[in-house]
């Protein structure tokens, strides 16, 4: 009996050898090939499901080549949806709780591009410019030089803007010059002091300075299958006291939202 178990063990282990040798001769002669499709190439224009219809009939492909806003939007899409995938479904997207749709009002405003945010608690909007060359939120804020808020001022608005102020949000903290995203800290004469900031912008004699706050930036959480729900994040704020240059002359009156990567200013 055991000579018998002996010769089925051998038999086993030979045939899984084989198995395993035969997967492994498979494999080896099996040939990798790699393609490369160039991002304007009307193959990657079908793969990333970029239809010339939306841009009438052949015109598409060329529109496509162009970097067209069709060609963005496509991108952002698969990038949202790489991203979804990469973080689970239990994650959701975060946008402006009053929505993510930016607006222009030309040279009335420099040309730059603009969105609404609401800052405190009670929330109070804000109409900010966009900027991806810096990585500070700021707004007019107890001010001593700002630029006019009212809306009469400006062809373009037909509200008035408006000012931030600290002690009117229950959520609002002062930053200390002790904090670990104060940059001027060594500067500050004594550690308990509240953070000064000052940045200085490309634009010649374009400044923005005053002292750093933490509040809340009211946003919105949503996805395909839910409804939109309230989330508050804990950002750093500039309460920018004194503006000069371009922003005293209508360019970004209601405060800057840089989307740099900096991590400095963020909170989270």
């Amino acid at each position: 009996m055991a000579a018998q178990s002996a010769r089925l063990l051998v038999y086993f282990l030979t045939a899984a050898w084989l198995a395993v040798e035969n997967e492994y001769i498979a494999l080896a002669s099996t040939t990798l090939s790699l393609r490369l499709v160039h991002r304007f190439s009307d193959e990657a224009a079908k793969a990333l499901k970029f239809s010339p219809s939306e841009t009438n009939g052949s015109a598409g492909v060329s529109s496509w080549r162009k970097k067209s806003e069709d060609y963005y939007r496509v991108l952002l899409s698969n990038d949202l949806h790489r991203q979804k995938m990469k973080l689970g479904s239990h994650y959701q997207l975060l946008f402006p709780s009053q929505g993510s749709n930016t607006v222009s009002f030309g040279n009335d405003f420099g040309w730059l591009h603009y969105t609404w945010i609401d800052i405190g608690t009670p929330n109070v909007s804000f109409l900010v410019a966009l900027d991806t060359g810096s990585d500070l939120l700021w707004v007019p804020c107890d001010c001593i030089q700002c630029a006019p808020l009212s809306g009469a001022y400006y062809s373009s608005l037909d509200i008035d803007l408006n000012e931030y102020n600290p002690s009117d949000s229950s959520t609002s903290k002062h930053l200390s010059c002790s904090h670990q995203l104060c940059e001027s800290g060594p500067n500050c004469k004594s550690p308990k002091q509240q953070c000064p900031y000052n940045i200085n912008y490309y634009t010649e004699s374009t400044s923005s300075s005053g002292l750093l706050v933490e509040d809340m930036l009211n946003l919105a959480s949503g996805s395909d299958n839910t409804s939109n729900t309230s989330v508050q994040a804990p950002v750093i704020i500039g309460c920018g006291m004194k503006q000069s240059g371009g922003y005293l002359d209508g360019v970004a009156p209601d405060g800057l939202l840089g989307l740099g990567l900096g991590e400095k200013w963020v909170s989270m």
